[in-house]
C-alpha cells in the first residue's frame, strides 16, 4: 500500500522553491536561465512551485518534439520536390540536346582515342617509333584532362 505523506511542511516547502532550488529542480546551471525564462511559472513573491515548474517542464518538451516532428516531413517533403524537379529539369535538357548522359560522353570518347591509337600504329609504320610516341604521349595528357575535369570550368588556353 502506498505511503501517505502527512508531512505539510515539506509539502509547503516545495509550492515555495528558492530560484537556486528551482534552478537545481530544473538541471539549469545558474538561475539565470530561471530569470529570463517568460514562460517559466513562477510565484508573486518570487519563489517557484515544483509541481508547476515540472509540468511546465513537461509541457515544454512534449510541445518540443512535436514541434520537431511537424518540421521534418515538411522538410523530407521539399528535399524530395527538388530531387524531382532536378531530375525533369536534367530528363529535359537530355531530350532538348542541351546536355549529354557522362555515360555516352564517356563511351564516345574511348571510341575516339581507340581509333587515335590505331591511326597511331600506321603512323609509326610510316614515320618512325618516335611519331607514335608523341602521340601517345598527347593521348595520355588529354586523358588526364579529362579525368581532372569539373563542370563549369575554363582551360587556361581557351581564355
Amino acid at each position: 500500500m502506498p505511503k501517505i505523506y502527512r508531512d505539510t511542511g515539506q509539502i509547503e516547502s516545495l509550492k515555495s522553491l528558492t530560484p537556486a532550488a528551482a534552478a537545481w529542480l530544473m538541471n539549469y546551471r545558474s538561475t539565470t536561465s530561471l530569470r529570463t525564462s517568460a514562460t517559466l511559472p513562477r510565484n508573486e513573491d518570487g519563489t517557484y512551485d515544483a509541481a508547476a515548474l515540472l509540468a511546465w517542464k513537461i509541457a515544454e518538451v512534449t510541445r518540443n518534439k512535436a514541434e520537431a516532428a511537424a518540421t521534418i516531413p515538411d522538410d523530407a517533403l521539399e528535399y524530395k520536390r527538388r530531387l524531382e524537379a532536378k531530375k525533369l529539369e536534367i530528363q529535359l535538357l537530355e531530350l532538348e540536346k542541351l546536355v549529354v548522359p557522362t555515360a555516352m560522353v564517356q563511351n564516345f570518347t574511348e571510341l575516339l582515342m581507340s581509333r587515335i591509337r590505331s591511326l597511331g600504329e600506321v603512323l609509326q609504320r610510316q614515320y618512325g617509333r618516335d611519331a607514335l610516341l608523341m602521340l601517345n604521349e598527347t593521348i595520355e595528357d588529354l586523358e588526364s584532362t579529362i579525368g581532372r575535369w569539373e563542370p563549369n570550368q575554363v582551360d587556361d588556353e581557351d581564355s
